[in-house]
C-alpha cells in the first residue's frame, strides 16, 4: 500500500512539475521582425517593407521603415505614456508624437476566428492556424503559442483573442493582400533604446492633425 502511495506522489509531482515547466515556456519579452510581401494601400504597406513588434513587461515598440517613411511607435501601459516617431525617408522632415491611454483607444468590431488544421514552423517556431473574419477584410494568421505579449494595442486587437503571437499575417481586403512573415524571432537582450519614451535630438514636437496634414504647424 505504501508502494502505490509512493509512485502515485511521484507521478503527481511529475505531473507538477511538468505542468509548471510548461506554464514558464511562455514567452512574454520578445522581438519579432518581419517582411511585407505584397501591397495593401489601407494599411501603407507594400512590398520589401521592414517591419518589427517587440514586448517587454507592460511596454511595446512597433517600427516600419519603407521607401518613404521611417516610423516609430513605443507605448508604455504601466505608465499611459507614449511617442510616435516619424521620419520621412524623402527628405529631413522629423516629428514626434505624444501618446496617451486615449490615443490606443480603438473601435473594435465583432470578430469570428475560424482554426485552420494543421502546423507551420516560422522563424523557429511551431505555429498554429486561424482566420480572423472581420467587417471589411480576412486575415489568415499563424501563430505560435510560446510567445504572448502583455497586451496589445491599437490594430492589435484583432490578435488579442489568439493564444500566442501571430508571426505569418496574411491580410486580404478591397485594396489588396498584403503578407507579412516573421524572419526573426529575439527573446534575449532586447536593447533599452527599443521602448525609450523620450523624443530624440532633431525630431520636432507635434501634434497627430499636423502629422496627417489637416492642423497647423
Amino acid at each position: 500500500m505504501s508502494s502505490i502511495f509512493r509512485k502515485s506522489s511521484l507521478f503527481l509531482t511529475l505531473v507538477v512539475c511538468s505542468f509548471h515547466i510548461q506554464a514558464q515556456e511562455v514567452i512574454t519579452a520578445f522581438a519579432v521582425e518581419y517582411k511585407v510581401e505584397g501591397s495593401n494601400a489601407a494599411v501603407n504597406k507594400e512590398d520589401g517593407d521592414f517591419m518589427s513588434y517587440s514586448f517587454t513587461g507592460a511596454s511595446m515598440s512597433m517600427i516600419l521603415i519603407n521607401k518613404m517613411v521611417d516610423l516609430k511607435m513605443v507605448y508604455n501601459d504601466a505608465e499611459g505614456v507614449g511617442l510616435l516617431l516619424n521620419s520621412m525617408q524623402m527628405g529631413s522632415v522629423k516629428v514626434a508624437v505624444k501618446l496617451t491611454a486615449q490615443d490606443l483607444e480603438y473601435e473594435k468590431e465583432q470578430l469570428r476566428i475560424e482554426p485552420i488544421s494543421g502546423t507551420k514552423r516560422i522563424a523557429g517556431y511551431l505555429c498554429q492556424g486561424a482566420i480572423i473574419h472581420a467587417k471589411d477584410k480576412s486575415i489568415e494568421v499563424w501563430y505560435s503559442t510560446k510567445l504572448k505579449p502583455h497586451d496589445f494595442y491599437f490594430e492589435g486587437y484583432y490578435f488579442s483573442e489568439l493564444e500566442g503571437f501571430p508571426l505569418l499575417i496574411i491580410e486580404t481586403n478591397k485594396a489588396g493582400i498584403l503578407t507579412s512573415k516573421a524572419t526573426k524571432v529575439v527573446v534575449k537582450n532586447l536593447p533599452d533604446n527599443l521602448f525609450d519614451t523620450t523624443i530624440p535630438e532633431g525630431y520636432k514636437l507635434t501634434t497627430f492633425e499636423v502629422m496627417n496634414g489637416g492642423g497647423k504647424k
